[in-house]
């Protein structure tokens, strides 16, 4: 089986020569054809653009329900239409789109099959975290994120116990009373324990704020206050953005676990009490912002999770669909390649990872970052 260091090099050429033309593409920039591959949990039409409705929120989209039923819409079977124009982006969004629409027109996959896998359109735009960043306007530093909100007093609170760092997390929030896009929220990681007297900051920051659909923005800084992609999955456990959108995307997260007052910082009930009055404020939010999304649905955006999530464990029967041969020809080619069960969702049996398969596919695409939701040694940055 190739290595991860030769499957890169061979996808280096991932586009076809200028001289191709297919009519039957849409040329209009902004527009793109999405393929939906049955899951194996089962989704209907229905659940499908549930999911995708959901992950284009994630990246900013307001979703103006008046005009969705045109920016979203089957035109086959299995392919769906998407106008990023007709979203509700900003206008930096939709120049950072329509840039990676047009890279994945050309390529291969795209030319061969009239689309690209819904599944990779968002493991790319939102699992790939630079280019989460560039859709979503994320600030490019730590200095320009707390100018932003400088002029609001923040409370700072010390975690002791962590179900996603290695040790104490300094969490600082800033909350008004008035507007949701004017709260922030920073968490520094640190090593050691601050009951345990040997608490070290370690200089990676992560926070969030608000984008204007109401939805959370995720940034990662490392120590020189630059924005980040975690790469070492041991040294950074709390995962990429991706990951943050699962606990946080309801609203602010209380603490898991039991942990300790801190002499000197916001009592846990404080906390506690502050997540609860900040979270009725957004619930109040989102209710009020017209979009063609139930935020009330909080499981429903398991439907998005599942579009990135069965793209990245693939069934035989998936990729069957994929590349268009056999089940029997699928196992055939990929002899030799391991496959898993995912021991977080039953379904998913018998799986295959993306990045182990990549070069065997029977064409070129565009490549995602290794991994769906945790740090990732391969981060792609096509909108440099």
């Amino acid at each position: 089986m190739p290595k991860k260091n030769s499957i890169y090099i061979l996808f280096t050429i991932i586009f076809c020569s200028s001289a191709c033309t297919y009519n039957h593409l849409p040329a209009n920039k902004g527009k793109i054809i999405l393929l939906q591959y049955a899951a194996p949990a089962n989704q209907s039409n229905e659940q499908f653009m549930t999911g995708i409705t959901w992950l284009f929120s994630y990246l900013g989209a307001k979703l103006p329900a008046e005009q969705f039923d045109e920016a979203v819409k089957y035109v086959g079977p299995q392919k769906i239409e998407v106008d990023v124009n007709l979203l509700g982006f900003s206008n930096p969004a939709v120049e950072q789109l329509s840039a990676l629409i047009s890279l994945f027109k050309n390529t291969e996959e795209y030319q061969l099959r009239g689309g690209i896998d819904a599944g990779r359109f968002f493991a790319v735009c939102f699992n790939s975290t630079f280019q989460y960043y560039s859709i979503t306007g994320a600030p490019r530093t730590l200095s320009e994120f707390s100018k932003k909100y400088a002029a609001f007093s923040a409370k700072i609170f010390a975690c002791d116990t962590s179900c996603i760092a290695n040790g104490s997390r300094l969490i600082s929030y800033r909350i008004s009373e008035t507007d949701i896009l004017k709260n922030s929220f920073l968490s520094e990681e640190g090593n050691g324990f601050f009951t345990q007297g040997n608490y070290v900051r370690s200089g990676v920051i992560e926070a969030f704020d608000y984008m204007e659909n109401g939805q959370p923005r995720f940034v990662i800084y490392d120590q020189n206050g630059n924005l980040y992609a975690p790469k070492e999955r041991g040294k950074h456990p709390a995962g990429k953005p991706a990951k943050c959108m699962w606990c946080h995307e309801s609203g602010m997260q209380p603490t898991f676990y039991p942990t300790a007052n801190i002499a000197g910082y916001e009592t846990v009930e404080n906390f506690q009490l502050a997540a609860q009055t900040f979270n009725t404020r957004l619930n109040a939010f989102h209710q009020q912002t017209g979009a063609a999304l139930d935020f009330t649905k909080k499981q429903a955006h398991s439907q998005g999770e599942f579009i990135y999530l069965c793209f990245y464990e693939p069934t035989a029967a998936r990729l069957s669909e994929e590349w268009q041969m056999s089940e029997a020809a699928v196992k055939e080619r990929l002899q030799g390649v391991p496959t898993y069960d995912n021991p977080e969702f039953p379904f998913l049996k018998n799986v295959y990872h993306r990045a182990n398969i990549e070069a065997y596919a029977p064409y070129k695409s565009m490549l995602a970052t290794d991994e769906m939701r945790e740090a990732s040694a391969f981060e792609p940055n096509y909108l440099k």
